[in-house]
C-alpha cells in the first residue's frame, strides 16, 4: 500500500532536523567567513611585498620591474605593465609577465609604437576621463583596444587602472591576461 504523502515527523525528530539545518546553515557561514579571511591576509600581505618593494633602497628600474612582477602575481594576471601619463598620452614605464619571464623584442615594439595617443587607445581615454577602472573581458571583441595591439602583444583580457596622485592621473597600470582570455572578477574590477 503507497502512502500519498510521507507520516508526519515526530516533535521530536522535527526539532533535532531544525537543529541540524541550523548548525549547517553556522558552519556554511563560517566556512564563507574563513575564506573571506583567508583572502584578505592574502591580499594584505601582498600590499605589504609590494609596499616594501616600493620603499626599498632599489633604484626606480628594478623597483618597478620587481613591483610589477608582483602586482601580477597578486592580481593573479598574467602581465602587469605601468605607463606614465602625460599631454594625453602614455609613456611605457614598465612591464613585466607575472612569471618574470622576459620578452626583449615585445618591449621594444611597444616602446616603439606610437600608438600610444588617447585617440588610439580608447580603455586608456576612459579610464582617465572616469579615473576608474575599465575591464576589457574580450580584447579581441572590443573597441577600446586597437586590434593591431591585441595581436602585437596577445591581449586577451584587459584591466586598465588610472594612477592617480593629488587627485591627478599621473599614469595607468593595465593587468591583461594574454595566454587565456578569462574575465576579470568583479572584486578585481572595482579597485580604486
Amino acid at each position: 500500500m503507497r502512502r500519498a504523502s510521507p507520516p508526519p515527523l515526530r516533535p521530536e525528530a522535527e526539532a533535532l532536523l531544525t537543529s541540524l539545518a541550523a548548525q549547517a546553515a553556522v558552519a556554511l557561514e563560517h566556512a564563507r567567513l574563513y575564506a573571506d579571511t583567508t583572502t584578505r591576509l592574502h591580499e594584505t600581505r601582498a600590499l605589504l611585498e609590494v609596499s616594501q618593494i616600493f620603499n626599498s633602497t632599489l633604484e626606480a628600474r628594478p623597483m618597478l620591474e620587481q613591483a610589477a612582477i608582483k602586482i601580477a602575481q597578486v592580481c593573479q594576471v598574467d602581465r602587469c605593465t605601468i605607463e606614465r601619463w602625460a599631454n594625453g598620452q602614455t609613456i611605457p614605464v614598465m612591464s613585466q609577465f607575472a612569471d618574470g619571464r622576459r620578452v626583449p623584442e615585445m618591449w621594444r615594439k611597444f616602446v616603439a609604437d606610437p600608438g600610444h595617443e588617447s585617440e588610439r587607445m580608447p580603455a586608456h581615454a576612459r579610464a582617465v576621463a572616469t579615473r576608474a577602472p575599465v575591464v576589457v573581458d574580450d580584447a579581441a571583441q572590443s573597441d577600446l583596444v586597437p586590434r593591431e595591439w591585441v595581436e602585437a602583444y596577445r591581449l586577451r583580457a584587459c584591466l586598465f587602472v588610472p594612477l592617480i596622485r593629488q587627485d591627478q592621473v599621473i599614469g595607468l597600470m593595465s593587468l591583461d591576461y594574454c595566454e587565456e582570455r578569462r574575465a576579470f572578477l568583479p572584486r578585481r574590477s572595482t579597485w580604486r
